[in-house]
């Protein structure tokens, strides 16, 4: 992630990989530069029955919306100020559904191509 740009990653753990998780707690490990991310790979162990590291679907990074003023995507998938750019996924949505996206994601498939095909 930081390859592509980021400038911070959070790594839901309840794993002490870097110092300062005492508490056992699942809780994100907020990572601000490459190098950490290599300790986390150094560090992490991955212990049965006991150690939990989550992901995430990215979701709400291009939101859909009414308006150029408020989201990145008009409410026909076009990206606000381009000619053919349309995103559908699930960066349109407005915030994080908190579950795996696939279903819906499918669903603005269909709705953007049947509106598409003529």
């Amino acid at each position: 992630m930081f390859r592509g740009g980021a400038k911070e990653v959070f790594l839901p753990t309840n794993e002490d990989i870097l110092g300062g998780n005492t508490t056992g707690q699942l809780r994100p490990l907020v990572l601000t530069e490459s190098r950490q991310a290599d300790a986390v790979e150094r560090n992490l162990q991955f212990i049965p029955n006991r150690s939990i590291v989550t992901s995430a679907h990215l979701q709400a990074t291009n939101k859909l919306g009414a308006s150029a003023r408020d989201s990145v995507v008009s409410t026909d998938f076009k990206v606000w100020g381009t000619e053919g750019l349309y995103v559908v996924d699930g960066s349109i949505f407005p915030t994080s559904i908190g579950a795996n996206p696939m279903q819906s994601i499918y669903t603005f498939a269909k709705v953007f191509a049947d509106g598409q095909i003529h």
